[in-house]
């Protein structure tokens, strides 16, 4: 299955053997994988070198900012910060997307709504930075509604809130 993937999504939720092999076979098959690192544990050095993509929040991380690979692995850090938008690097560039401002009820699952899209995007084929703008609209529409599932926007959703809201900058 993950051979025949356009990307592979994991987070710490699973057993860290589990998280390791996915990512080795993933690499083996040169499938990009986004490593959620949630809950937050120290990770290997060879699972933060393999991960294409790491997507902590803030304090996830600052927490990665103390292994001494951070300056290695910076590029491919995609922070969120919920109502302060996402942090990525691209090229040896920082850069920052503003967060949609929207009426907040329940922020559960937003982290995994921002990272299932970006998922989505990648496999899709956008760059970096369209699939980071979708996946922002997506996390922002999800902190509208109340529950973790209950409030994931479906695509359709996600493609009008952005007609309607533009780019944010």
């Amino acid at each position: 299955m993950i051979k025949e993937s356009d990307v592979v999504l994991v987070q710490l939720e699973i057993p860290m053997e589990t998280v390791n092999y996915t990512v080795q076979v993933a690499k083996e098959f040169q499938v990009p994988v986004i490593l959620n690192p949630a809950p937050y544990q120290d990770l290997p050095d060879e699972l933060l070198e393999l991960a294409t993509y790491l997507t902590p929040n803030e304090i996830e991380a600052e927490a990665l900012n103390s292994n001494p690979l951070f300056m290695k692995i910076q590029e491919k850090i995609i922070m969120t910060q919920g109502e302060k938008g996402v942090h990525y690097f691209l090229n040896g560039k920082e850069y920052h997307i503003p967060s949609y401002q929207v009426g907040v009820k329940d922020t559960t699952g937003a982290g995994d709504t921002f990272n299932g899209a970006l998922a989505a995007q990648l496999g899709q084929g956008h760059s970096l930075p369209e699939a980071i703008r979708f996946s922002t609209a997506a996390a922002a529409l999800s902190v509208s509604e109340i529950g973790a599932q209950g409030g994931m926007p479906t695509k359709q959703m996600v493609e009008q809130f952005l007609q309607e809201r533009g780019s944010v900058q």
